[in-house]
């Protein structure tokens, strides 16, 4: 596909999905200049978490609505093998999930890290689930992965010092129906956040 020239791309209608499968390279080395950027925050902020909360684990919950919820689905089993699992209970749970069950799927005791993936921030069962999670956990802390800066979601997390935002290359938004580059990109990010040995 990536031989083929845009006029053909454009008749099979397969150009836009196509180059945005194509530049990932690209992003994955902006995604990963971001978090280098944001390093000694990222680390503060957990450092902040886990000082609070020495004596017990952290549940981390990755949340998503649509293919979003499948990077938390992709990365949970990774983290659970080389993630710090002395500090952290990693699990991934759909929005769909929250939204229709809080109670099952959100616990009031346990201090929480609920890491939101969203390509837009605007699916209204992402943005429900925040509102729901913060009525119901009593320590809640948010990192919010996001591709687009003028959502709900990142709009929300820019005033919260408890809301960690980490936006994405801008052209990770992907303008095609498929997930491509915004799938990639936050994969990747929270990998570095939670891999102890991201710096390998």
């Amino acid at each position: 596909m990536f031989t083929k020239t845009d006029q053909e791309l454009e008749k099979m209608g397969a150009k836009i999905t196509t180059r945005e499968i194509q530049q990932q390279p690209d992003l994955w080395k902006e995604a990963f200049q971001n978090y280098t950027n944001k390093k000694s925050e990222i680390d503060g902020f957990l450092k902040q978490i886990t000082d609070k909360f020495a004596d017990q684990k952290i549940r981390v919950i990755f949340t998503g609505a649509g293919t979003s919820a499948y990077v938390g689905d992709t990365l949970r089993p990774y983290l659970n093998r080389v993630g710090d699992t002395s500090r952290f209970v990693f699990e991934s749970i759909p929005t769909t999930d929250i939204v229709s069950a809080p109670l099952d799927n959100l616990r009031s005791e346990d201090p929480t890290i609920l890491v939101s993936f969203a390509r837009s921030g605007n699916s209204p069962e992402s943005v429900a689930t925040v509102e729901l999670a913060e009525k119901l956990i009593k320590n809640l802390y948010q990192i919010t992965i996001t591709c687009a800066p003028e959502g709900h979601l990142a709009k929300k997390a820019e005033n919260e010092d408890a809301n960690l935002l980490l936006l994405q290359p801008a052209l990770s938004n992907d303008k095609g129906f498929a997930m491509t580059g915004s799938f990639s990109c936050m994969t990747l990010t929270a990998a570095l956040i939670f891999d102890t040995n991201a710096e390998d």
